[in-house]
């Protein structure tokens, strides 16, 4: 008896100290939001074949972009020589709320899945987008 309720408290005080912790912001799981207001970004990736799972070797990259909790990506540009970054200047995309996505194409022109930045094993864990000021 003097066992349950004890164990009893300790969910009951787990539950609640969850619930404070989430409703205040201090511990969030999903997306870090990343506030912007210079006039450009340069993102770049991990470009390992390990994370291609189809591709042997990437000839180049499409970049993508969204705004924040939409479904459908806007195509931005493609890499030149494989490279593993882009500079995005705010003048092409506007203000907003962007992820941002990655998809690697090798010289037969197969695609891998687009990698966006939301997706919890972008880095930091939890993915990110950008909120351009």
């Amino acid at each position: 008896m003097y066992f349950s309720r004890r164990l009893t408290l300790f969910f009951l005080v787990t539950i609640i100290i969850s619930f404070l912790l989430f409703s205040c912001g201090l511990f969030k799981i999903g997306p870090v939001e990343i506030v912007y207001s210079a006039s450009s970004l340069t993102l770049s990736w991990d470009d390992d074949a390990d994370y291609i799972d189809t591709l042997s070797s990437v000839d180049y990259y499409n970049v993508y972009y969204r705004q924040f909790g939409a479904l459908r990506w806007i195509f931005f540009d493609s890499t030149k020589y494989g490279a593993s970054f882009i500079t995005i200047n705010k003048k092409q995309i506007g203000t907003g709320e962007f992820e941002f996505g990655v998809e690697a194409v090798n010289k037969k022109g197969a695609k891998s899945e687009i990698h966006a930045s939301t997706d919890f094993s972008a880095w930091p864990s939890g993915g990110w987008y950008v909120k351009w000021e």
